[in-house]
């Protein structure tokens, strides 16, 4: 689905925060983002559905977004050609 990293995200905010986990992917982020929503429970995406901001990160969490980004794309990076580096 295109909102798995906005999914994934959230599932870790809400467990920095200490809050409770109750989002649907289909319901609350799928439809809405289908529908042309680009700020979805504070967090604005672009039109590939990639994290640019969160507006509910408070301060003493800043960078939280980031890392989560730098993990995400790690673990989740798949190499075009089946190489890890392509120098040509």
């Amino acid at each position: 689905m295109i909102t798995d990293m906005i999914f994934e995200y959230l599932k870790a905010r809400c467990e920095i925060l200490n809050e409770d986990f109750d989002i649907d992917q289909v319901n609350d982020l799928e439809v809405p983002f289908a529908e042309g929503f680009r700020t979805l429970h504070g967090i604005q995406v672009n039109e590939k559905c990639f994290l640019l901001w969160d507006d509910r990160l408070p301060n003493e969490h800043r960078g939280v977004l980031n890392a989560f980004l730098n993990y995400y794309i790690q673990k989740n990076y798949v190499p075009v050609d089946g190489s890890i580096y392509n120098l040509n």
